[in-house]
């Protein structure tokens, strides 16, 4: 296991800083998310750490040793990039094994550690399969194993599930995060996948630009945006333009909630999860820890029932909000709104985060 720092890295290509001033701590272990839209500089970064880019400026440093200028083959990390990289020609036992051949290690070293592997893959009979005769799981989980063939100091993956429908997908990244456990290698992830870094992550490096705009544990960058940037890339989020009236309270298109930690004045943007708001009917009181008269009328413009939960639309004097809640929770009697029904949106103050706008 290894600790990874970053110090101040920055790489341009032309006009354009991919990578700007990028300082992290990756500590030994630890499973880490780079998550963010396209562009936003993630998988340079994971470039300037594998060795297959040079940074213009700052430094790398494992274990406190500097290798900023060390070749990628030097550096003794495995990586999975998102079109896998294996080669067809070989069967899958010679594919894994590759790294440790190049690297002289005996036959019955290379036939110990793959069998090693392909168990800890879970595929222990596909020794002598071609590349042609796996489905994308199993070519997924080969390219796993040569990685990691060599005990890598530092395990790198640029979104190499990216390809795969969507239940397989969720089932390898639960095997990859409990394979990972076990093995203890500290892991570097590359993803634009929300609910990918939300699964597997023990934190979350949230970019945008070439900068780092948050970094925390899933669940402090879900309840705890540093931004309106976080708050809206990060899961669904209500975004609401009000503006701050003093003694915590804020003024918003179809009604006034108070958030204690709100500006004194100015333009604010509130930010609330969908699951955070509870609908009642319009005649209905404030609930749910706020203030007397807290709350936002409006009407139902949309319902979306998908089975485990309901999604309601709510234009509140022209501004949407989406409430979301399971099915016996949505209203009084147990089922969902009406469109066109009339409803009181109540915020509770604990869900909230307000940024100056």
């Amino acid at each position: 296991m290894s600790q990874l720092e970053l110090r101040s890295l920055v790489k341009r290509f032309g006009a354009t800083a991919a990578v700007d001033e990028v300082s992290l701590s990756v500590p030994e272990g630890e499973f880490v998310c780079l998550l963010g839209p396209s562009g936003c500089g993630k998988t340079t970064l994971l470039r300037l750490v594998a060795g297959l880019e040079e940074p213009d400026s700052g430094s790398l440093l494992l274990d406190g040793t500097d290798i900023t200028g060390l070749p990628a083959h030097r550096r003794g990390f495995g990586m999975v990039f998102q079109s896998l990289a294996l080669f067809p020609h070989m069967t899958v036992a010679q594919n894994i094994a590759y790294a440790l051949s190049i690297r002289g290690a005996s036959k019955a070293d290379q036939r110990r550690r793959v069998e090693e592997l392909l168990r800890l893959v879970q595929l222990p009979d596909l020794a002598g399969r071609q590349l042609g005769q796996l489905s994308g799981g199993q070519r997924q989980r080969v390219a796993i194993a040569r990685a990691l063939a060599v005990d890598p100091r530092l395990f790198l993956l640029d979104e190499p599930m990216s390809a795969l429908d969507a239940k397989l997908r969720e089932a390898l990244q639960l095997e990859l995060r409990l394979l990972q456990r076990r093995l203890g290698v500290t892991t570097l992830l590359v993803t634009h996948d929300q609910l990918e870094a939300m699964t597997m992550a023990d934190r979350i490096v949230v970019m945008d630009g070439g900068r780092v705009q948050q970094v925390g544990s899933p669940l402090e960058i879900y309840r705890r945006p540093a931004s309106v940037f976080v708050a809206d890339f990060i899961g669904a989020s209500n975004l609401l333009e009000g503006r701050a009236r003093g003694e915590g309270r804020i003024e918003l298109p179809g009604g006034t909630i108070t958030v204690p930690d709100a500006p004194a004045s100015g333009a604010v943007t509130l930010c609330v999860r969908p699951e955070s708001l509870r609908l009642v009917a319009a005649d209905k009181g404030a609930e749910n820890g706020g203030a007397a008269g807290d709350g936002l009328s409006g009407e139902v413009v949309f319902v979306r029932d998908v089975g485990q939960t309901v999604e309601t639309h709510v234009d509140c004097a022209g501004q949407r909000v989406i409430a979301v809640a399971v099915p016996d929770s949505v209203s009084d009697g147990g089922a969902p709104f009406a469109q066109g029904a009339a409803v009181r949106v109540e915020v509770p103050a604990a869900g909230c985060r307000v940024f100056p706008a």
